[in-house]
């Protein structure tokens, strides 16, 4: 393979995360029968609030270029002090990665194979899931709009606006969870991201800095296809995200919302200008509303301690979602079937504690309309906190053979 590869990784707390991760790059990389002198790794330390000295030094005796910032550049800005520790050509490619990932066997070959083949690509996406056993789908990513952020912000007390706003996103959802091929879409998530350098530089650079958390995957996206070149998602390169690992959302650091929500404000202002701020301000009137559904709307299973069991009517493939709000503003995904159906615990374990809301929906027909399953929806508590080790390569080994 006559190719250069720059893997960049932004670290904040996630050092073993960051390792395993950078090890199972590297695996794959000389799978793939590529040169070792020809794979960049640069993990970028964001001045971590944690003693990472351990894993940061682990990954210099890996053969990992360590850059340690004095001060929480945000990842915008991390990401880019990365870029700037490598060189290559305008064919090379450089990929983005979340600490908090793991690679399935195969998935960096996959996501090579689809830049090969598929030239006026800007960026390439792998399928997400949420666990190991390659059951819940991440959600696939929208580009935002005033008038959505606004919609979303009014479901939370319309219930009826909710399950329209759900149902359509749902349908979106389809198209990507039930791919088998790559597929031309709106955006893609920059926990993984694998592009060219030409590309990088027709956007005008990887990402703004001006976004401190969040966004800067959505404004490099349309940067790309502004410049012209399709954003792919490619499904048969599978990795596991373990969402937010590295924000700090289970252990209730609000830093990460208040980033998030400078970087919502300086997108919108970028590319909406003044169209956005009525909408916006609309929505942020609403912060902090509690979800509002009628009595008895979901079926309380309690406390799970072990992975929950669903019943349904009848025996087809559905689609069961589930999400941390009862509107469904985002929601993951598992395609199942039988009359009933039992969550891996393999799964569950990676789940945060929390409150859980699930539903499930007859058809699986990305362009028909959402049908509501006569069985549920549900509600459950989950009380232990997720899974803080890395995942093992067995272990996805072993999720791959499970889900096949």
């Amino acid at each position: 393979m006559n190719l250069r590869l720059a893997a960049l990784i932004v670290n904040f707390d996630s050092g073993s995360y960051a390792l395993a991760l950078a090890r199972a790059v590297r695996q794959q990389w000389l799978e793939l029968g590529a040169a070792n002198a020809d794979l960049e790794i640069v993990v970028v330390d964001n001045a971590s609030n944690t003693d990472q000295g351990r894993e940061l030094a682990a990954l210099q005796q890996f053969g990992a270029r360590v850059v340690q910032s004095a001060q929480n550049l945000g990842y915008a800005a991390g990401m880019n002090l990365a870029l700037a520790q490598t060189r290559g050509s305008d064919s090379d490619l450089v990929l983005v990665l979340n600490p908090d990932l793991a690679l399935f066997p195969g998935a960096l070959g996959r996501l090579l194979g689809t830049q090969r083949e598929t030239p006026g690509a800007g960026a390439i996406g792998p399928r997400a899931f949420l666990e190991p056993t390659g059951t819940w789908r991440m959600p696939p990513n929208r580009l935002p709009t005033p008038e959505g952020e606004w919609l979303a912000a009014r479901a939370l007390r319309e219930p009826e606006l909710a399950r329209a706003l759900s149902n359509t996103r749902t349908q979106h959802a389809l198209r990507e969870w039930t791919a088998i091929e790559p597929t031309e879409v709106e955006m893609l998530s920059g926990a993984c991201l694998l592009l060219s350098r030409r590309a990088i530089a027709s956007a005008g650079g990887l990402f703004d800095e001006r976004y401190p958390l969040y966004f800067e995957d959505t404004d490099l996206c349309m940067r790309l296809s502004r410049a012209g070149l399709a954003l792919v998602f490619e499904p048969r390169a599978e990795i596991v995200h373990h969402w937010a690992r590295s924000s700090g959302i289970e252990r209730g650091d609000s830093e990460p919302g208040r980033r998030r929500h400078l970087s919502r404000d300086a997108y919108f202002e970028r590319w909406f200008g003044a169209e956005a701020r009525g909408p916006l301000a609309l929505a942020d009137a609403l912060v902090g509303a509690s979800a509002v559904f009628p009595p008895g709307e979901f079926r309380e299973l309690g406390e799970c301690h072990t992975a929950p069991s669903f019943e349904f009517s009848g025996s087809g493939t559905r689609l069961l979602e589930i999400a941390m709000v009862p509107s469904f503003p985002l929601a993951a995904g598992a395609l199942v079937g039988g009359a009933s159906w039992r969550m891996d615990e393999r799964a569950f374990e990676w789940f945060y504690r929390g409150r859980y809301f699930a539903r499930a929906l007859d058809s699986i027909d990305p362009s028909g309309p959402v049908h509501r399953a006569d069985r549920g929806p549900w509600s459950f508590l989950k009380p232990s906190p997720a899974r803080v080790q890395p995942l093992s390569p067995l272990e996805l080994e072993r999720g791959v053979i499970s889900k096949r």
